[in-house]
């Protein structure tokens, strides 16, 4: 997601997203502003769920969706008539393309090899980095581990870039120099061990992302 994130320019409602456990007909209410009985605090955001499904039902299968404002009720509940995810009341459809082919993403990525047209370039402005989620003393060894490529004692939280903070993949086959407190981000200077290689195209990377918002600023 912090991949999707770079390329579209939307950050997460809460750091680590929010992950509701829901059926694919209740994305557009579940996905709604505070306001209108959802759980968005801000519009433009990026986020997961988990698919919650009877034995035999098809799954979302790793999909990708998009819920928007509707702004025109008659057509929308004509959609919805043919099926379409619509809220409750009206306001709010999930337009989903419900399978992930790994390696195609979505049907953008198709056109642009067809039609040999580049890729939106990625846009700065946010890291996935790690939190503590209990207190780490010193010494702990930090490895990515699992099919959801979990850290023992960390959360994966998608923030802001911070120059200060650690990308969540380059803790793997780290060990901490100092203790971290529980709700601490993991910062560069509290690990050792971490890849070189892929340390240095980190900073590289990051400093070419300081020297751009520099310019936008200026």
């Amino acid at each position: 997601m912090t991949v999707v994130a770079t390329r579209t320019g939307m950050m997460p409602d809460v750091e680590t997203m929010h992950y509701p456990v829901a059926r694919i007909d209740e994305l557009a209410d579940i996905y709604a502003a505070r306001e209108d009985g959802g759980i968005l605090d801000a519009d433009g955001v990026v986020d997961v769920f988990s698919a919650l499904r009877l034995p035999g039902e098809a799954s979302f299968a790793g999909g990708v969706f998009a819920v928007v404002r509707t702004g025109d009720p008659v057509t929308w509940e004509v959609l919805r008539g043919k099926g379409h995810v619509v809220s409750r009341d009206g306001k709010y459809a999930c337009i989903y393309w419900p399978y992930h082919y790994m390696g195609v993403e979505t049907p953008l990525t198709v056109h642009a090899a067809v039609d040999r047209v580049a890729a939106p370039a990625a846009r700065p402005g946010m890291i996935l980095a790690g939190r503590a989620t209990k207190d780490l003393p010193a010494g702990t060894e930090l490895a990515v581990a699992g099919h959801h490529h979990e850290i023992a004692g960390i959360a994966p939280v998608m923030i802001a870039s911070d120059p200060a903070a650690s990308p969540f993949y380059l803790l793997d086959g780290t060990r901490l120099l100092r203790p971290v407190a529980h709700g601490d981000l993991i910062g560069l200077e509290d690990i050792d061990g971490a890849d070189a290689g892929a340390l240095a195209l980190y900073l590289a990377g990051a400093s070419r992302e300081t020297d751009h918002l520099i310019g936008v600023n200026q």
